[in-house]
Protein backbone atom coordinates (compact mmCIF):
# COMPACT_ATOMS: atom_id res chain seq x y z
CA UNK A 1 0.00 0.00 0.00
CA UNK A 2 1.06 3.42 -1.01
CA UNK A 3 2.74 5.29 1.99
CA UNK A 4 -0.42 7.89 3.17
CA UNK A 5 -2.72 5.69 1.90
CA UNK A 6 -5.65 4.32 3.58
CA UNK A 7 -6.85 0.77 2.70
CA UNK A 8 -10.06 1.47 0.97
CA UNK A 9 -13.43 -0.63 2.16
CA UNK A 10 -17.37 -0.48 1.11
CA UNK A 11 -17.85 0.97 4.50
CA UNK A 12 -15.34 3.47 4.50
CA UNK A 13 -16.34 4.41 1.57
CA UNK A 14 -20.13 5.31 2.28
CA UNK A 15 -19.60 8.66 4.43
CA UNK A 16 -17.58 10.03 1.38
CA UNK A 17 -20.61 9.83 -0.59
CA UNK A 18 -22.39 11.45 2.17
CA UNK A 19 -20.62 14.11 2.42
CA UNK A 20 -20.56 14.55 -1.34
CA UNK A 21 -24.38 14.32 -0.95
CA UNK A 22 -24.61 16.80 1.29
CA UNK A 23 -22.80 19.51 -0.29
CA UNK A 24 -24.49 18.61 -3.58
CA UNK A 25 -27.85 18.87 -1.76
CA UNK A 26 -26.74 21.70 0.11
CA UNK A 27 -25.52 23.63 -3.76
CA UNK A 28 -29.36 23.09 -5.08
CA UNK A 29 -30.93 24.56 -2.34
CA UNK A 30 -29.76 27.50 -1.74
CA UNK A 31 -28.21 27.91 -5.32
CA UNK A 32 -24.66 28.58 -4.44
CA UNK A 33 -21.71 26.95 -3.73
CA UNK A 34 -20.98 26.50 -0.05
CA UNK A 35 -17.18 26.53 0.65
CA UNK A 36 -17.34 23.54 3.55
CA UNK A 37 -13.42 23.26 5.40
CA UNK A 38 -13.50 19.60 3.64
CA UNK A 39 -13.72 21.00 0.13
CA UNK A 40 -10.37 22.90 0.31
CA UNK A 41 -8.10 20.21 1.47
CA UNK A 42 -6.40 18.35 -1.25
CA UNK A 43 -8.12 14.74 -1.99
CA UNK A 44 -6.30 12.66 0.50
CA UNK A 45 -6.34 14.74 3.00
CA UNK A 46 -9.99 15.24 2.49
CA UNK A 47 -10.77 11.58 2.09
CA UNK A 48 -8.44 10.64 5.77
CA UNK A 49 -10.42 13.51 7.51
CA UNK A 50 -13.81 11.87 6.34
CA UNK A 51 -12.56 8.40 6.95
CA UNK A 52 -11.30 9.65 10.37
CA UNK A 53 -14.20 11.72 11.64
CA UNK A 54 -17.27 9.95 10.24
CA UNK A 55 -16.00 5.76 9.51
CA UNK A 56 -13.66 5.58 13.05
CA UNK A 57 -16.18 7.33 15.18
CA UNK A 58 -19.12 5.89 13.98
CA UNK A 59 -21.00 3.09 14.23
CA UNK A 60 -22.15 1.26 10.94
CA UNK A 61 -25.86 1.89 11.89
CA UNK A 62 -24.77 5.30 12.29
CA UNK A 63 -23.23 5.56 9.21
CA UNK A 64 -26.09 4.05 7.00
CA UNK A 65 -28.18 6.31 8.55
CA UNK A 66 -26.15 9.22 8.11
CA UNK A 67 -26.32 7.87 4.63
CA UNK A 68 -30.26 7.70 4.42
CA UNK A 69 -30.58 10.89 5.73
CA UNK A 70 -27.80 12.44 3.23
CA UNK A 71 -29.47 10.42 0.03
CA UNK A 72 -33.24 11.72 1.06
CA UNK A 73 -31.90 15.19 1.49
CA UNK A 74 -30.26 15.48 -2.08
CA UNK A 75 -33.78 13.45 -3.74
CA UNK A 76 -35.78 15.92 -1.66
CA UNK A 77 -33.49 19.15 -3.33
CA UNK A 78 -33.58 17.74 -7.11
CA UNK A 79 -37.09 17.20 -6.78
CA UNK A 80 -37.47 20.97 -6.51
CA UNK A 81 -35.47 22.01 -9.13
CA UNK A 82 -36.97 23.33 -12.21
CA UNK A 83 -35.69 22.30 -15.95
CA UNK A 84 -34.03 25.63 -16.16
CA UNK A 85 -32.09 25.09 -12.65
CA UNK A 86 -30.40 21.52 -14.77
CA UNK A 87 -29.05 23.25 -17.88
CA UNK A 88 -28.33 26.70 -17.02
CA UNK A 89 -25.14 27.54 -14.43
CA UNK A 90 -26.53 31.22 -14.11
CA UNK A 91 -28.92 30.24 -12.35
CA UNK A 92 -26.11 29.53 -9.38
CA UNK A 93 -24.47 32.24 -7.57
CA UNK A 94 -20.30 32.29 -7.25
CA UNK A 95 -20.34 29.67 -9.65
CA UNK A 96 -16.11 28.69 -10.45
CA UNK A 97 -15.39 29.34 -14.35
CA UNK A 98 -15.51 26.14 -16.22
CA UNK A 99 -18.05 24.59 -13.81
CA UNK A 100 -20.66 22.96 -15.72
CA UNK A 101 -19.43 24.48 -18.67
CA UNK A 102 -19.64 28.14 -17.49
CA UNK A 103 -16.89 30.31 -18.87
Amino acid sequence: MERGRRQRSIEATIPHISWFEQEIAKLLEIKEPVRSGLRGLPPDDRNASLYDAQNHEQSLNETLFDSTESFNRLVSAIETLEDIDLSEPKSYKNMPAGFCGRS
